[in-house]
Protein backbone atom coordinates (compact mmCIF):
# COMPACT_ATOMS: atom_id res chain seq x y z
CA UNK A 1 0.00 0.00 0.00
CA UNK A 2 1.14 3.86 -0.98
CA UNK A 3 0.82 5.98 1.66
CA UNK A 4 1.67 9.61 0.65
CA UNK A 5 1.38 11.94 3.37
CA UNK A 6 3.20 15.55 2.32
CA UNK A 7 5.51 17.28 -0.25
CA UNK A 8 8.60 18.43 0.32
CA UNK A 9 9.26 19.99 -2.42
CA UNK A 10 9.31 17.99 -5.03
CA UNK A 11 9.72 14.80 -2.72
CA UNK A 12 6.65 12.35 -1.48
CA UNK A 13 7.00 11.58 1.75
CA UNK A 14 5.26 8.14 2.61
CA UNK A 15 3.04 8.07 6.00
CA UNK A 16 4.73 5.33 7.67
CA UNK A 17 8.15 6.78 6.66
CA UNK A 18 7.35 10.02 8.27
CA UNK A 19 5.71 7.92 11.23
CA UNK A 20 9.63 6.26 11.73
CA UNK A 21 11.18 9.41 11.61
CA UNK A 22 9.43 11.19 14.73
CA UNK A 23 8.45 7.81 15.94
CA UNK A 24 11.81 8.52 18.59
CA UNK A 25 10.71 11.80 19.58
CA UNK A 26 7.26 11.05 20.41
CA UNK A 27 8.72 7.89 22.36
CA UNK A 28 10.70 10.67 24.40
CA UNK A 29 7.23 12.29 25.05
CA UNK A 30 4.76 12.27 27.85
CA UNK A 31 2.19 9.24 25.84
CA UNK A 32 -0.57 11.16 26.23
CA UNK A 33 0.38 14.34 25.10
CA UNK A 34 2.21 12.87 21.84
CA UNK A 35 -1.30 11.30 20.80
CA UNK A 36 -2.85 14.54 21.04
CA UNK A 37 0.43 16.33 19.20
CA UNK A 38 0.43 13.22 16.02
CA UNK A 39 -3.18 13.57 16.07
CA UNK A 40 -3.82 16.88 16.08
CA UNK A 41 -0.78 17.62 13.23
CA UNK A 42 -2.91 15.06 10.96
CA UNK A 43 -6.15 16.90 11.18
CA UNK A 44 -4.32 20.13 10.75
CA UNK A 45 -2.79 18.64 7.57
CA UNK A 46 -5.77 17.49 6.22
CA UNK A 47 -7.85 20.23 7.10
CA UNK A 48 -6.04 22.32 4.91
CA UNK A 49 -6.19 19.87 1.96
CA UNK A 50 -6.59 16.13 0.95
CA UNK A 51 -3.91 16.90 -1.70
CA UNK A 52 -1.51 16.34 1.12
CA UNK A 53 -2.54 12.57 1.94
CA UNK A 54 -3.65 9.92 -0.87
CA UNK A 55 -3.89 5.90 0.14
CA UNK A 56 -3.63 3.34 -2.59
CA UNK A 57 -5.33 0.19 -1.64
CA UNK A 58 -3.65 -2.75 -2.35
CA UNK A 59 -4.25 -5.05 -5.02
CA UNK A 60 -6.33 -8.22 -4.00
CA UNK A 61 -7.85 -7.33 -0.69
CA UNK A 62 -11.63 -8.80 -0.57
CA UNK A 63 -14.09 -6.79 1.13
CA UNK A 64 -16.81 -8.82 3.21
CA UNK A 65 -20.34 -8.50 4.36
CA UNK A 66 -20.55 -8.45 8.01
CA UNK A 67 -24.32 -8.03 9.58
CA UNK A 68 -25.26 -6.82 6.36
CA UNK A 69 -22.42 -4.10 6.38
CA UNK A 70 -19.68 -3.51 3.43
CA UNK A 71 -16.21 -3.65 4.62
CA UNK A 72 -13.80 -2.27 2.24
CA UNK A 73 -11.64 -4.70 4.17
CA UNK A 74 -11.34 -6.48 7.52
CA UNK A 75 -8.87 -4.56 9.35
CA UNK A 76 -10.17 -2.27 11.66
CA UNK A 77 -9.26 0.59 14.09
CA UNK A 78 -10.60 -0.22 18.03
CA UNK A 79 -12.02 2.13 20.09
CA UNK A 80 -9.67 4.27 22.03
CA UNK A 81 -7.57 6.14 19.69
CA UNK A 82 -9.83 8.25 18.65
CA UNK A 83 -12.13 8.44 21.54
CA UNK A 84 -14.07 12.04 20.66
CA UNK A 85 -14.61 11.60 17.05
CA UNK A 86 -11.67 14.27 16.11
CA UNK A 87 -9.28 12.60 13.99
CA UNK A 88 -11.90 9.93 11.63
CA UNK A 89 -10.42 11.84 8.45
CA UNK A 90 -6.78 11.67 9.06
CA UNK A 91 -6.91 8.15 10.70
CA UNK A 92 -9.12 7.02 7.47
CA UNK A 93 -6.40 7.51 5.20
CA UNK A 94 -4.40 4.66 7.24
CA UNK A 95 -6.54 2.20 4.92
CA UNK A 96 -9.14 0.87 7.72
CA UNK A 97 -12.30 -0.86 6.38
CA UNK A 98 -13.87 0.56 9.51
CA UNK A 99 -13.07 3.20 12.11
CA UNK A 100 -14.87 2.88 16.48
CA UNK A 101 -15.15 5.90 18.16
CA UNK A 102 -15.29 5.92 21.72
CA UNK A 103 -15.33 5.25 24.39
CA UNK A 104 -18.43 7.70 24.73
CA UNK A 105 -20.62 8.53 27.48
CA UNK A 106 -24.01 10.77 28.13
CA UNK A 107 -21.98 13.90 29.61
CA UNK A 108 -18.48 14.64 29.43
CA UNK A 109 -16.02 13.51 32.08
CA UNK A 110 -12.41 14.24 32.39
CA UNK A 111 -11.54 10.37 33.20
CA UNK A 112 -9.03 9.43 35.66
CA UNK A 113 -6.09 11.39 37.52
CA UNK A 114 -2.45 11.63 35.10
CA UNK A 115 -0.27 10.29 34.48
CA UNK A 116 -2.51 7.62 32.89
CA UNK A 117 -1.13 5.95 29.89
CA UNK A 118 2.48 4.52 29.98
CA UNK A 119 4.47 2.71 27.53
CA UNK A 120 6.92 0.03 28.45
CA UNK A 121 9.16 0.46 25.23
CA UNK A 122 10.61 -3.12 25.66
CA UNK A 123 8.13 -5.05 26.04
CA UNK A 124 5.74 -3.11 22.88
CA UNK A 125 3.36 -2.69 25.17
CA UNK A 126 0.76 0.07 27.19
CA UNK A 127 -1.06 0.58 30.45
CA UNK A 128 -3.71 2.73 30.45
CA UNK A 129 -6.16 3.85 33.34
CA UNK A 130 -7.96 6.37 31.29
CA UNK A 131 -11.33 6.09 32.78
CA UNK A 132 -14.04 7.04 29.52
CA UNK A 133 -12.44 10.50 29.46
CA UNK A 134 -14.51 11.77 26.51
CA UNK A 135 -16.25 15.62 25.38
CA UNK A 136 -19.57 13.54 25.75
CA UNK A 137 -22.06 12.55 23.32
CA UNK A 138 -23.07 15.93 21.90
CA UNK A 139 -19.21 17.17 21.38
CA UNK A 140 -18.36 13.72 19.84
CA UNK A 141 -21.83 14.08 17.54
CA UNK A 142 -20.88 17.68 16.15
CA UNK A 143 -17.32 15.98 15.44
CA UNK A 144 -18.74 13.12 13.44
CA UNK A 145 -20.70 15.06 11.45
CA UNK A 146 -17.70 17.22 10.09
CA UNK A 147 -16.20 14.32 8.88
CA UNK A 148 -15.70 13.82 4.83
CA UNK A 149 -15.01 10.17 5.73
CA UNK A 150 -18.69 9.61 7.28
CA UNK A 151 -20.87 11.58 5.15
CA UNK A 152 -19.50 10.23 1.68
CA UNK A 153 -19.80 6.45 3.50
CA UNK A 154 -16.43 5.64 2.33
CA UNK A 155 -16.00 3.28 5.33
CA UNK A 156 -17.57 1.42 8.53
CA UNK A 157 -18.49 3.42 11.31
CA UNK A 158 -18.57 2.04 14.87
CA UNK A 159 -19.36 3.95 17.81
CA UNK A 160 -18.57 2.08 21.45
CA UNK A 161 -20.41 3.33 23.91
CA UNK A 162 -19.71 3.52 28.36
CA UNK A 163 -21.53 4.50 31.29
CA UNK A 164 -20.55 7.99 33.21
CA UNK A 165 -19.15 7.78 36.66
CA UNK A 166 -21.98 8.99 38.39
CA UNK A 167 -24.67 6.15 36.75
CA UNK A 168 -25.43 3.08 39.03
CA UNK A 169 -24.62 -0.29 37.58
CA UNK A 170 -28.26 -1.17 37.93
CA UNK A 171 -28.54 1.87 35.70
CA UNK A 172 -26.68 1.29 33.16
CA UNK A 173 -28.58 0.52 30.36
CA UNK A 174 -30.20 3.40 30.54
CA UNK A 175 -26.78 5.82 28.97
CA UNK A 176 -26.09 3.11 26.62
CA UNK A 177 -29.65 3.58 25.31
CA UNK A 178 -29.03 7.62 25.29
CA UNK A 179 -26.03 6.75 22.99
CA UNK A 180 -27.97 4.55 21.14
CA UNK A 181 -30.32 6.71 20.24
CA UNK A 182 -28.54 10.03 19.92
CA UNK A 183 -26.16 8.14 17.39
CA UNK A 184 -28.50 5.82 15.59
CA UNK A 185 -29.02 7.99 12.82
CA UNK A 186 -24.82 8.03 12.08
CA UNK A 187 -23.38 4.74 13.61
CA UNK A 188 -23.50 1.87 11.20
CA UNK A 189 -22.81 -0.05 14.33
CA UNK A 190 -22.43 -0.16 18.04
CA UNK A 191 -20.44 -1.44 20.98
CA UNK A 192 -21.63 -1.96 24.50
CA UNK A 193 -18.47 -1.81 26.36
CA UNK A 194 -18.82 -4.38 29.50
CA UNK A 195 -14.96 -4.57 30.23
CA UNK A 196 -13.13 -1.43 30.58
CA UNK A 197 -10.63 -2.06 33.64
CA UNK A 198 -10.68 1.79 34.56
CA UNK A 199 -13.98 2.67 35.21
CA UNK A 200 -16.28 2.16 38.21
CA UNK A 201 -16.70 -1.47 38.10
CA UNK A 202 -18.00 -1.33 34.99
CA UNK A 203 -16.76 -5.60 34.82
CA UNK A 204 -19.07 -6.03 37.09
CA UNK A 205 -21.66 -5.74 34.01
CA UNK A 206 -20.11 -9.00 32.73
CA UNK A 207 -21.97 -10.87 35.98
CA UNK A 208 -24.85 -12.67 36.43
CA UNK A 209 -25.99 -10.08 38.65
CA UNK A 210 -26.10 -7.32 35.67
CA UNK A 211 -25.52 -9.37 32.35
CA UNK A 212 -28.72 -11.21 31.46
CA UNK A 213 -31.26 -7.74 32.89
CA UNK A 214 -28.35 -5.49 30.53
CA UNK A 215 -29.05 -7.24 27.59
CA UNK A 216 -32.47 -7.65 27.33
CA UNK A 217 -33.31 -3.81 27.98
CA UNK A 218 -30.78 -3.28 25.04
CA UNK A 219 -32.02 -5.51 22.65
CA UNK A 220 -35.82 -4.95 23.62
CA UNK A 221 -34.72 -0.92 22.95
CA UNK A 222 -32.99 -2.09 20.07
CA UNK A 223 -35.44 -4.11 18.18
CA UNK A 224 -37.94 -1.42 18.80
CA UNK A 225 -35.22 1.39 17.32
CA UNK A 226 -34.74 -0.77 14.26
CA UNK A 227 -38.68 -1.39 13.60
CA UNK A 228 -39.20 2.35 13.96
CA UNK A 229 -36.50 3.27 11.87
CA UNK A 230 -36.60 0.68 9.69
CA UNK A 231 -32.55 0.35 9.87
CA UNK A 232 -30.62 -2.84 10.86
CA UNK A 233 -27.98 -1.30 13.33
CA UNK A 234 -26.17 -4.16 14.69
CA UNK A 235 -24.82 -4.16 18.51
CA UNK A 236 -21.84 -5.90 19.49
CA UNK A 237 -20.22 -6.56 23.04
CA UNK A 238 -16.82 -5.97 24.09
CA UNK A 239 -15.83 -8.65 26.79
CA UNK A 240 -13.03 -8.90 28.94
CA UNK A 241 -9.98 -11.04 28.25
CA UNK A 242 -9.81 -11.70 32.02
CA UNK A 243 -12.99 -14.10 32.10
CA UNK A 244 -12.53 -17.53 32.95
CA UNK A 245 -13.87 -20.87 30.90
CA UNK A 246 -16.91 -20.41 33.52
CA UNK A 247 -17.89 -17.04 33.15
CA UNK A 248 -17.46 -17.37 29.47
CA UNK A 249 -19.76 -19.94 29.33
CA UNK A 250 -22.39 -17.94 31.33
CA UNK A 251 -21.62 -14.55 29.02
CA UNK A 252 -22.20 -16.95 26.22
CA UNK A 253 -25.29 -18.43 27.20
CA UNK A 254 -26.90 -14.75 27.43
CA UNK A 255 -25.30 -13.61 24.54
CA UNK A 256 -27.17 -16.73 22.87
CA UNK A 257 -30.22 -16.03 24.39
CA UNK A 258 -30.59 -13.13 23.19
CA UNK A 259 -28.84 -13.13 20.33
CA UNK A 260 -26.95 -10.23 20.24
CA UNK A 261 -25.45 -9.45 16.58
CA UNK A 262 -21.77 -10.11 18.19
CA UNK A 263 -18.62 -9.87 20.17
CA UNK A 264 -15.72 -7.63 20.40
CA UNK A 265 -12.92 -10.11 21.64
CA UNK A 266 -11.09 -8.36 23.94
CA UNK A 267 -10.52 -5.28 25.73
CA UNK A 268 -7.55 -4.99 27.73
CA UNK A 269 -6.11 -7.03 30.77
CA UNK A 270 -5.69 -6.18 34.78
CA UNK A 271 -3.50 -9.35 34.58
CA UNK A 272 0.12 -8.07 34.22
CA UNK A 273 1.84 -11.20 34.44
CA UNK A 274 2.94 -11.60 30.92
CA UNK A 275 4.95 -8.02 31.45
CA UNK A 276 8.54 -8.52 32.25
CA UNK A 277 9.19 -4.84 33.84
CA UNK A 278 9.48 -3.09 36.95
CA UNK A 279 6.88 -0.19 36.02
CA UNK A 280 3.90 -1.00 38.68
CA UNK A 281 0.93 0.82 37.58
CA UNK A 282 -2.77 -0.54 37.64
CA UNK A 283 -4.52 -0.16 34.68
CA UNK A 284 -5.98 -2.13 31.22
CA UNK A 285 -2.47 -3.64 29.61
CA UNK A 286 -2.31 -4.08 25.49
CA UNK A 287 -0.01 -4.68 23.48
CA UNK A 288 2.15 -7.68 23.03
CA UNK A 289 1.93 -9.41 26.10
CA UNK A 290 -1.73 -9.23 26.03
CA UNK A 291 -1.68 -11.33 22.40
CA UNK A 292 -2.00 -14.97 24.11
CA UNK A 293 -4.38 -14.43 26.17
CA UNK A 294 -6.79 -12.36 23.73
CA UNK A 295 -6.22 -15.42 21.55
CA UNK A 296 -7.53 -18.29 23.81
CA UNK A 297 -10.34 -16.36 25.10
CA UNK A 298 -11.24 -16.19 21.61
CA UNK A 299 -10.44 -19.74 21.58
CA UNK A 300 -12.38 -20.54 24.09
CA UNK A 301 -15.72 -18.42 23.33
CA UNK A 302 -15.89 -19.29 19.77
CA UNK A 303 -17.59 -22.58 20.04
CA UNK A 304 -19.51 -21.74 22.63
CA UNK A 305 -21.71 -18.97 21.01
CA UNK A 306 -24.37 -19.53 18.16
CA UNK A 307 -23.11 -19.21 14.93
CA UNK A 308 -24.35 -16.42 13.55
CA UNK A 309 -23.04 -14.22 16.30
CA UNK A 310 -20.30 -12.15 15.02
CA UNK A 311 -16.72 -11.64 16.68
CA UNK A 312 -14.45 -8.92 16.03
CA UNK A 313 -11.30 -9.70 17.51
CA UNK A 314 -8.73 -7.07 19.29
CA UNK A 315 -6.11 -6.93 21.93
CA UNK A 316 -2.58 -7.81 21.61
CA UNK A 317 -2.38 -7.58 17.15
CA UNK A 318 1.31 -6.32 17.07
CA UNK A 319 1.59 -8.18 13.64
CA UNK A 320 0.15 -8.99 9.70
CA UNK A 321 0.63 -12.63 11.33
CA UNK A 322 -1.61 -12.01 14.57
CA UNK A 323 -3.75 -10.78 12.04
CA UNK A 324 -4.15 -13.81 9.87
CA UNK A 325 -4.18 -16.41 12.63
CA UNK A 326 -7.31 -14.29 14.34
CA UNK A 327 -9.26 -14.67 11.11
CA UNK A 328 -8.29 -18.92 11.37
CA UNK A 329 -9.79 -18.55 14.72
CA UNK A 330 -13.18 -17.26 14.02
CA UNK A 331 -12.81 -13.94 13.89
CA UNK A 332 -14.78 -11.63 10.72
CA UNK A 333 -12.82 -8.43 11.68
CA UNK A 334 -9.60 -7.74 13.26
CA UNK A 335 -9.28 -4.36 15.40
CA UNK A 336 -5.82 -2.93 15.92
CA UNK A 337 -4.41 -0.02 18.25
CA UNK A 338 -1.30 -0.22 20.19
CA UNK A 339 0.17 -2.46 17.37
CA UNK A 340 -0.43 0.95 15.23
CA UNK A 341 1.80 2.98 17.96
CA UNK A 342 4.32 0.76 18.29
CA UNK A 343 4.39 -0.12 14.42
CA UNK A 344 2.89 2.42 12.47
CA UNK A 345 0.46 2.67 9.45
CA UNK A 346 2.45 -0.18 8.03
CA UNK A 347 0.81 -2.35 9.85
CA UNK A 348 -2.14 -2.11 8.18
CA UNK A 349 -0.65 -2.02 4.79
CA UNK A 350 1.23 -5.09 5.50
CA UNK A 351 -1.96 -7.26 7.14
CA UNK A 352 -4.05 -6.10 4.18
CA UNK A 353 -1.71 -6.93 1.75
CA UNK A 354 -1.57 -10.67 3.35
CA UNK A 355 -5.13 -11.05 3.40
Amino acid sequence: MKYVLVIIGKRLMSIDFFYRIIKPILFKLDPEKSHDWVFYFLSRLELIGGKFFSVTSPPLVKPTYVRKLFFNNRIGLAAGLDKNGEYIDALSRFGFGSIEVGTVTPMAQTGNEKPRLFRIKNERALINRLGFNNVGMHQVFKNIKKSRWVREKKGVLGINLGINKTTSLHNAYMDYQKGLLFFWGVANYFVINISSPNTKQVRELQTDKYLEDLVKKISRFQKQQNEKMGTQKPVLYKISPDNNEKELEKISHVFNKFSVDGVIVTNTTNNHDELNSDLEVLGGLSGAPLEQRALLCLKKIKPLLNRDIVIIASGGIMSKEAVEERIKEGASLVQIYTGLIYEGPKIVSDSLENL
